[in-house]
């Protein structure tokens, strides 16, 4: 007998493929957050680097929780004023949420969708 799976899990958001299926409900649920606070004013590239930055701290922990991520994710996003003012944080892995934070900072995630 030969048997496989091809593929588990496949999610789509604004055109960006994740395929693991707990990356994909945080980034869901994080973005759904951004969006009542802020209305839709992030781009693809953004979803994009928040799917891959949380890919990157789960796998830092052992005992990692997304639900403990979603909650850190969820206060940095409601301490903020604005968009560009989103500093994510999450268990003292900062340092590897430097650049991507930087780069919300700077703006270049930001646009204004009509």
């Amino acid at each position: 007998m030969e048997a496989r799976i091809l593929q588990e899990f496949c999610g789509v958001i604004n055109g960006i493929t994740i395929y693991d299926r707990y990356i994909y409900y945080s980034v869901q649920y994080l973005l759904e957050k951004i969006e009542e606070k802020f209305g839709f004013v992030y781009n693809e590239k953004f979803i994009l680097y928040l799917s891959e930055n949380i890919e990157t701290i789960s796998m830092k922990y052992d005992s990692f929780d997304f639900a403990e991520m979603e909650n850190d994710f969820s206060e940095c996003i409601q301490k903020a004023n604005s968009f560009n003012e989103i500093q994510f944080k999450y268990c003292g892995l900062d340092w590897k949420l430097e650049d991507f934070n930087k780069n919300i900072k700077d703006g270049k995630f930001f646009t204004i969708r009509r």
